[in-house]
């Protein structure tokens, strides 16, 4: 029978660990050399940080331009970039011009591959399968070129956004693909639920990058822009915009069968705006853009006035409140902005709103359907909004 009153071995190590004194050294878990075991780890790992330090006596080189747009930088290797515009704006016909561009010896549009014929990877998250093969024979039309070798075009419309995802990376990671260093995802809004969800699209816009710079490639990606206002949807949409190298905004021009494309935001060079129409053929090509009738009337729009404007107006209305509601702070707007002789109306202050949300003037802390409207934080803390004047 054991004998309760008998030591164990494990208790007697750890008695003798205790004793100052104890000749003891076999107690590895207790008497550990520190010192040894840094310079053993030291010795064997470098430290993680140290991938991720830039090293001033270390300047990396200019990453390649896979893609110009007259003369001037578009595409990057390791880069993203976004084309944005409203429904119907004409935003795929441009990305298929994009892409003949990539694989032919074309300039089309103002698109070049700078001489290097690319292979293109196509996914498309929202045409039919008819729709789909109408851009593949477009693409085709305008690059006169063998388009087997050159563009592998994908159809995800029936997948849900985590199979979408999952089916992109499967395809991107793939030795058949290696050589495809132009990727165009039409329909980026479509890999996630939810685009006004923060969590969902840091991820999404991180995994992009990720993606782009580990495999060398350029992302182009396609988003809708609002129906009120001239950005991007969601934090999706706002994300991009801070994380791409190149925003390119199409606009269908108001009457009129044309649209005209424009650099909204470019790490390099910006280009010059041009419009262009679908020909007989059906494929686009470049055209003066229309001349609009000059207006008397300035339209009041939250882009026309500087950000001390819209800084003195915020100071005004959250010197007395933290926080708003969505209708109380149309109220608010209204008033003030009536009050700096700048009359505005309940519609054009919800315009406001979405302006404010979308360049982080104020967060909503609330849900979708139910705001809780805050001051940012970013501008307490830097001091942007003085309470105190």
């Amino acid at each position: 029978m054991y004998d309760m009153n008998e030591k164990s071995p494990l208790h007697s190590n750890v008695e003798k660990s205790l004793i100052p004194d104890s000749k003891d050294t076999n107690n590895s878990f207790l008497n550990v050399n520190f010192e040894n075991n840094i310079e053993e780890k030291s010795e064997k790992t470098e430290p993680n940080w140290k991938k991720y330090l830039l090293n001033i006596d270390n300047k990396p080189s200019l990453p390649p331009t896979l893609i110009s747009i007259n003369e001037t930088r578009f595409a990057t290797e390791g880069n993203i970039s976004v084309i944005t515009g409203k429904a119907k704006s004409k935003k795929t016909f441009l990305n298929s011009a994009i892409a003949a561009a990539t694989i032919s010896n074309e300039s089309i549009l103002g698109f070049t591959n700078n001489g290097k014929r690319l292979k293109v990877t196509y996914f498309d998250t929202e045409q039919s399968n008819y729709d789909s093969y109408k851009v593949l024979e477009r693409i085709y039309k305008m690059s006169n070129n063998d388009i087997k070798e050159s563009i592998s075009y994908f159809m995800l419309r029936e997948l849900n956004p985590e199979e979408r995802l999952k089916e992109i990376e499967s395809v991107i990671i793939d030795n058949n693909f290696k050589e495809h260093q132009i990727i165009i995802i039409d329909g980026v809004r479509d890999l996630i639920n939810n685009f006004n969800c923060p969590d969902e699209s840091i991820n999404l816009v991180t995994k992009l990058m990720k993606w782009s710079s580990s495999l060398n490639k350029h992302i182009i990606t396609v988003i809708h822009q609002n129906k009120g206002n001239e950005f991007a949807r969601g934090h999706l949409g706002t994300e991009l915009m801070n994380k791409c190298e190149s925003v390119i905004n199409v606009t269908k021009e108001k009457d009129s069968y044309i649209s005209s494309v424009s650099a909204e935001h470019m790490r390099g060079k910006e280009f010059e705006p041009f419009s262009f129409m679908i020909n007989s053929e059906g494929v686009p090509e470049l055209c003066d853009k229309p001349i609009k009738e000059s207006s008397s009337k300035k339209t009041i729009e939250p882009f026309n006035f500087d950000k001390k404007m819209h800084f003195k107006v915020l100071s005004e209305i959250y010197k007395t409140n933290t926080s708003y509601t969505n209708n109380n702070l149309i109220y608010s707007l209204k008033k003030t902005w009536n009050d700096n002789n700048v009359p505005i109306g309940d519609s054009k202050c919800r315009e406001f709103i979405t302006y404010y949300l979308s360049e982080n003037y104020i967060i909503n802390r609330g849900s979708d359907k139910k705001f809780d409207l805050y001051l940012s934080d970013s501008f307490l803390s830097n001091g942007l909004i003085d309470f105190k004047s």
